[in-house]
């Protein structure tokens, strides 16, 4: 589901994200990742894979982003290409490490709950 914002320093607007339960890690975007400041390796190249493809990716160190205005630190798969549809894909590890995530799918709609026993 669409319409998780977060925030980087570097870049002036927030940018939306993909809420997916299916999702194990984080990504974004290469391009979105050289403008949001996060170093990639050449020595941390890794490959993982999806349902019916693989791709190339760097795992960053953890970023502090900011999600629905809370400060938090976050790793991210920047994936190499133009693989991904979103600029980011918010995974199981972290927007749901940090929230209680509700689907409501009969509406359309979800709802996000931020623990606040974090930060």
């Amino acid at each position: 589901m669409p319409v998780a914002l977060i925030s980087f320093k570097s870049i002036p607007q927030p940018l939306q994200g993909l809420v997916d339960s299916g999702a194990t890690n984080t990504l974004i975007g290469y391009d979105w990742a050289i403008q949001a400041g996060i170093k990639v390796d050449d020595s941390n190249k890794l490959k993982g894979g999806a349902v019916g493809s693989g791709y190339d990716f760097y795992r960053s160190e953890p970023i502090e982003v900011e999600i629905a205005g809370q400060k938090y630190e976050i790793k991210f798969d920047v994936l190499l290409g133009d693989q991904l549809l979103w600029p980011c894909i918010l995974g199981q590890d972290s927007i749901f490490r940090l929230a209680k995530v509700t689907f409501k799918r009969y509406k359309y709609e979800f709802d996000v709950q931020f623990r606040k026993d974090i930060n």
